[in-house]
């Protein structure tokens, strides 16, 4: 009855250690540095897209002008489309709220370019050529992205 007792408990345990021991998928680490006409863009996010649209869409913080994916949560080996926003920034107008438009407030506006940032990304069965595209291997990747405001 113990060695029954013990055998149940063992395979529960190698049954929850395998399924915590991660998704199965083949990841790998990416970092690099986002610049804005070179200079390291202070804050944002970075999304990554499959092309082939296997694999889950996986994305970063940009902190002064570094992102960071370790392979835990980083993207899946292969090609991607990528997507970088930027954190609004006032742009020194005053607009009406949009919640009461007798209050004026700040304009915001990101400072990347519309043509990197994920509201280009199209719609639901729309195909667009992405502008920013980087392949990811396995082992650790450093990519770059160096962006242009014009």
């Amino acid at each position: 009855m113990f060695r029954c007792q013990l055998f149940i408990v063992v395979s529960l345990f190698i049954c929850c250690f395998g399924c915590f021991s991660g998704d199965g998928l083949n990841r790998a680490a990416v970092e690099g540095t986002v610049t804005l006409d070179n200079k390291p863009l202070e804050k944002g996010f970075i999304s990554w897209f499959p092309l082939n649209r296997e694999g889950p869409t996986v994305g970063a913080d940009i902190q002064n002008g570094k992102y960071k994916l370790n392979k835990k949560n980083g993207p899946v080996v292969g090609e991607y489309r990528v997507t970088i926003n930027g954190q609004p920034v006032p742009t020194g107008k005053k607009i009406p709220s949009s919640m009461n438009p007798a209050v004026m407030e700040d304009e915001l506006m990101d400072p990347v370019p519309a043509k990197y940032r994920s509201d280009n990304a199209g719609t639901m069965g729309q195909e667009i050529e992405p502008v920013l595209k980087a392949t990811v291997v396995t082992g650790k990747n450093v990519i770059d992205f160096s962006l242009d405001s014009q």
